[in-house]
């Protein structure tokens, strides 16, 4: 039997990591593509990595080179509130970059296609949970975005005939989620309170989201490529949780008392987020299995274990 190729952008990233851990284990041949080298804890001995830029003109040559039978296109610029600040730069990797793998993929013979969109593309909605049926109305242009390159992934299907989905993921964390100015707040909450530090908290904590753990978003995206329907599809939990909440959960099971820091200055242009799932239930027998305590115990065990100075 054929060892099936296949091929994960921004594999060294936090979701991308566990998705190649996942494919190799499944028995596949995986490249990553991504512009940077993957950090110790993020990297598959059995994975090949190739450092390539998805708006380079070589990414073709390079996905040509491996002519895959599927394509999962996890790189993008993910820093919402940076996008607010440079638009074009943020058009130009989750844009023109996508639509260079999305190309190059067709190219080079690639059967499917499975991207990882966002909830960011609902913006704002008169009602929660988020359905598919909405109509988006993302409110930065990371949202616009992501929005632009589902739709462009689409036509691939229609004009092409390839198997295409789109995930709109919830605020996906768990292991090797770094606390950076680009994670949730789950890997930011954790990582500052284990330094014995006072995160921020924006407003007054009642922002809500869905959050889903990591290992969930990886058995969707394998799902969504296993199937044979395309389309767009939610990935979430299906709860809202609000800031305050999430904060006091992780403060709880870290043992602290240390209060969060006020930032009523920055404010969440959609203040609440949850998303209907029956949908990729019904398609793709697919549903979050972590409930949000389990998930957070796995977190902060893992930064215990993984990150210096916790």
């Amino acid at each position: 039997m054929t060892q099936r190729k296949t091929i994960v952008t921004g594999g060294c990233g936090f979701i991308g990591s566990h998705l190649v851990d996942a494919l190799i284990h499944r028995g596949d041949a995986v490249t990553v593509i991504d512009w940077v080298e993957p950090l110790a804890d993020r990297k598959n001995e059995a994975a090949t990595y190739v450092l390539c830029d998805i708006r380079d003109r070589q990414l073709e040559d390079r996905i040509a080179a491996i002519a895959p039978q599927s394509v999962f296109h996890l790189a993008a610029h993910i820093d919402d509130r940076a996008s607010v600040l440079d638009p074009m730069m943020n058009a130009e990797h989750n844009e023109l970059g996508s639509i260079n793998v999305f190309e190059s993929a067709k190219r080079a013979g690639a059967t499917s296609i499975i991207f990882a969109s966002s909830c960011a593309v609902y913006g704002l909605q008169e009602s929660v949970p988020m359905m598919e049926s909405m109509r988006p109305q993302p409110q930065t242009p990371y949202g616009i975005s992501k929005f632009a390159a589902e739709t462009y992934l689409s036509a691939y299907t229609t004009q092409h005939g390839m198997h295409t989905v789109s995930l709109r993921f919830g605020n996906v964390y768990g292991p090797r989620q770094y606390g950076n100015k680009e994670s949730g707040a789950i890997a930011i909450f954790t990582e500052k309170l284990l330094k014995n530090e006072s995160p921020f908290l924006n407003g007054d904590g009642s922002t809500t989201r869905d959050y889903v753990f990591v290992l969930d978003v990886v058995a969707a995206l394998i799902a969504a490529e296993s199937g044979t329907q395309s389309g767009v599809y939610n990935v979430g939990t299906g709860k809202e949780v609000s800031t305050l909440e999430l904060f006091t959960m992780i403060a709880k099971e870290i043992g602290t008392d240390r209060a969060a820091t006020p930032r009523p200055e920055v404010t969440d242009a959609v203040k609440r987020m949850s998303l209907d799932t029956s949908a990729i239930a019904k398609a793709m027998f697919w549903k979050s299995g972590v409930d949000l305590e389990e998930g957070i115990r796995e977190t902060i065990a893992w930064y215990r274990e993984h990150v210096r100075g916790m």
